[in-house]
């Protein structure tokens, strides 16, 4: 299963299906910037086919000194610290973070330097999704493509979990980076 998003931006874009219609949308929660809010809230939407319009289905909502809360639906709503175990990850890249899924099998999102991946926690590292950069076409070179989000067979039971928890590890490893950049300013 293939997303074809409508910006370069992970987190702030609607995400198509190949066939043009549109699947799901992730952004801030109205009323929330996510720049100065103490409480920042973003949401996942996800298209009702029957109006036709964008509904939310689960949120998250980033605090500066406790616990992060994640909301879906009536399936959860807890802090991040019980939803996810966190393990040191690629240096650089953050943490990974690992979560049982709906089959009660675990996965761990795998924080890369600029994008993230889902695998199966089974030693395996089975690749269950996977985010691609967008694509410019330079010069004669190469072909340009839009940024995508890959969902495989291993993981097309949960999709709705997969753009949950891709939304917020996400956005955790951008917060990590944008630290880094920081530091690297601040020592240099």
């Amino acid at each position: 299963m293939k997303f074809i998003l409508d910006t370069s931006r992970p987190l702030a874009a609607t995400y198509f299906t190949e066939d043009g219609m549109p699947a799901y949308r992730i952004g801030f929660a109205p009323g929330t910037t996510g720049i100065f809010d103490q409480q920042r809230t973003q949401q996942v939407e996800k298209m009702d086919s029957k109006s036709g319009h964008f509904l939310p289905y689960a949120e998250y909502q980033l605090h500066s000194f406790r616990p992060d809360r994640l909301k879906m639906g009536t399936t959860f709503d807890e802090g991040a610290d019980s939803i996810f175990r966190r393990e040191w990850g690629a240096a650089n890249a953050g943490d990974d973070r690992i979560f049982v899924g709906l089959d009660d099998k675990e996965y761990r999102w795998k924080a890369r330097m600029q994008k993230s991946e889902l695998v199966l926690n089974d030693g395996s590292d089975t690749l269950v999704a996977k985010f691609h950069r967008k694509r410019y076409k330079v010069l004669w070179m190469g072909e340009s493509r839009p940024a995508s989000f890959d969902i495989l067979p291993a993981g097309e039971h949960m999709v709705d979990l997969i753009m949950f928890t891709y939304a917020y590890v996400e956005r955790k490893r951008e917060q990590y980076q944008e630290a880094q950049r920081r530091r690297r300013r601040t020592n240099a």
